[in-house]
């Protein structure tokens, strides 16, 4: 999945406002929500939603199994997000730009993870 640098700040903007739907007990479906889906941008921001969730997930989960493996680095304007799950033998390496992983801290639940394996937050 690769999304260019300019379109990311608006589609973390059509991220927050799928999460403020979720708040507030929207479910999205394709059949009752057809006009959100005809809009490219808000298809690729519910994938990239999805992508941040499950890459939340799996850093979570590897947490709690105690077979994690996480770094984070700075890439250039980007971060570069590995990890590893031992028990799986997985490797994924995630180039984030400075909002997906501020989302991926906050809203993913894992940034005291991602801080012990170097992310430095923006505050």
């Amino acid at each position: 999945m690769s999304f260019q640098v300019l379109e990311r700040g608006n589609m973390m903007e059509a991220i927050d406002r799928l999460d403020a739907m979720r708040r507030e007990g929207i479910e999205l479906s394709r059949n009752r929500n057809f006009e959100f889906f005809e809009d490219p941008e808000n298809r690729a921001a519910l994938s990239l939603s999805k992508y941040l969730r499950a890459l939340a997930d799996e850093i979570a989960e590897g947490a709690r199994q105690g077979t994690l493996r996480l770094q984070v680095r700075p890439a250039g304007q980007a971060l570069s997000v590995r990890v590893e799950r031992v028990d799986l033998s997985v490797r994924h390496v995630a180039q984030l730009s400075r909002r997906e992983a501020e989302w991926l801290a906050d809203e993913g639940g894992v940034g005291e993870l991602m801080q012990r394996a170097g992310y430095k937050p923006k505050r």
